[in-house]
């Protein structure tokens, strides 16, 4: 059984944390792993993969090479994010604001006829949506304690 910290090691060299739109309105958290298809790392993230939940596929790379892809949204993600946050060393700041931005976001509602009512995105959300972005192309050394201070604000305000 793999440990709390090996999969947040594993996690900081090789996972990504995002906020996407789901092709409408609607943004939610997205959390994912790739790897080479090697019997090593199908091992790894069968094992995340049946720890915590998500979709585990099999694609091919734009280069031509085959890979696993382990991608795990919204609550579920919020709670791995969670439980690997103490180990995290790179990725650290990143799950810190992912989790918060989760915390603060309006929930999803149903209409009458039972389908999931399209929720405006806040001017916070696409500024949180747009940082995560930064961050993963500089891996560290963006100042998110605003962010954190303004997601509290926007959550209180709702």
């Amino acid at each position: 059984m793999l440990s709390k910290e090996y999969i947040a090691g594993f996690f900081d060299g090789e996972g990504s944390i995002g906020i996407y739109t789901n092709g409408k309105i609607h943004l939610h958290l997205k959390v994912q792993l790739v790897q080479t298809d090697t019997d090593n790392g199908f091992a790894i993230l069968n094992e995340i993969f049946n720890r915590f939940g998500g979709n585990l596929s099999r694609s091919i790379s734009s280069s031509g090479r085959h890979k696993w892809n382990w991608q795990i949204c919204s609550n579920p993600a919020l709670e791995f994010l969670k439980w690997i946050k103490p180990c995290l060393r790179i990725k650290k700041d990143q799950a810190i604001l992912a989790i918060a931005w989760e915390a603060s976001r309006p929930k999803m509602s149903r209409g009458t006829d039972g389908r999931i009512l399209p929720i405006k995105p806040r001017d916070i959300d696409i500024k949180v949506s747009n940082v995560m972005k930064e961050m993963k192309k500089l891996k560290s050394g963006f100042d998110i304690s605003k962010l954190i201070k303004d997601l509290r604000v926007s959550n209180t305000s709702v």
